[in-house]
């Protein structure tokens, strides 16, 4: 029999998860199903159990249930990794021994992808990330983790940033509104506060998904070594496009980490760690010719 496993969100229709993954089921020649199930957002917990009755060993968790998945695994005493715990948030689940295991590879997979444009040459750097949300979440604890001088979050709302500053208390990180730091930056004479100076930027928004502007100075991006969007397109987001014509030097999109974060799940599924280049060229060529 084959081994199961399934994403589950919604919208869902759009999902590589499929292809992915049974490409890395390849690499090993193993026995491997996957597929994609629509799941609304509230409906978890009455779904996982029909699930579960279907013989399936594992789910990867989406948008808009990853919160859902987290107050869920509390709920039923889970075994929770500590990087599920710190993110308050689950995209990955694997059933073992009558036990559900739940974890969040979402920062992992974001660094392993920074890996590869050069995150080492900006460590000790100044991080600007875009949003207080599900993403930012998901890639904070990876940043308590490594070393920075600064990691600043910027959102619209102040409820979400009180939210991760008392999940993601430190010294070096630091919460602002988008109007406090548009404020910070015309007191600062527009270049010269050393904040204003990043060597990350990472879009977290949901911005890209609406073709959507962000209201931040259009100098925060000027010299910037690397910014990075979450989301990805088969063009370049809006968000890319902004930073690249505002001076980043290097961009990218969050193509790379979708591939990364699957890797990482499928290796705690199977225990097997897959290589990730040959099918992230595979997928950006087929977004291309679509």
């Amino acid at each position: 029999m084959n081994n199961k496993y399934a994403v589950l969100g919604d919208p869902i229709d759009h999902s590589w998860s499929p292809f992915i993954h049974k490409s890395f089921a390849k690499q090993f020649a193993l026995s491997f199903e996957y597929e994609k199930i629509k799941v609304a957002k509230g409906t978890l917990s009455h779904i996982l159990p029909m699930l579960l009755s279907r013989s399936y060993l594992g789910f990867n968790i989406t948008v808009p249930l990853k919160q859902e998945a987290y107050k869920l695994a509390i709920l039923k005493k889970w075994h929770l990794s500590e990087r599920a715990v710190k993110a308050e948030s689950i995209n990955t689940l694997l059933f073992r021994n009558n036990e559900v295991v739940a974890d969040n590879t979402d920062g992992v997979g974001l660094f392993r992808n920074l890996e590869h444009h050069g995150i080492a040459k900006i460590t000790n750097g100044n991080v600007l990330i875009l949003g207080a949300g599900g993403a930012a979440r998901g890639i904070l604890p990876m940043f308590q983790k490594k070393k920075f001088r600064k990691v600043t979050v910027v959102n619209r709302g102040i409820s979400n940033l009180e939210q991760l500053s008392a999940i993601f208390r430190s010294e070096h990180f630091d919460y602002l509104t988008i109007d406090n730091l548009n404020a910070q930056f015309t007191n600062s004479n527009h270049i010269e506060g050393e904040f204003l100076k990043f060597d990350l930027i990472i879009n977290a928004t949901s911005a890209s998904i609406g073709d959507i502007n962000i209201n931040i100075p259009n100098k925060l991006f000027a010299g910037c070594p690397l910014a990075v969007d979450l989301f990805y397109s088969s063009e370049p987001t809006l968000f890319m496009k902004f930073a690249s014509m505002s001076g980043a030097k290097n961009v990218v999109d969050g193509l790379g980490m979708l591939v990364e974060q699957a890797a990482e799940s499928f290796y705690i599924w199977t225990n097997y760690r897959p290589s990730t280049n040959e099918i992230l060229k595979t997928i950006r060529f087929e977004m291309l010719n679509k």
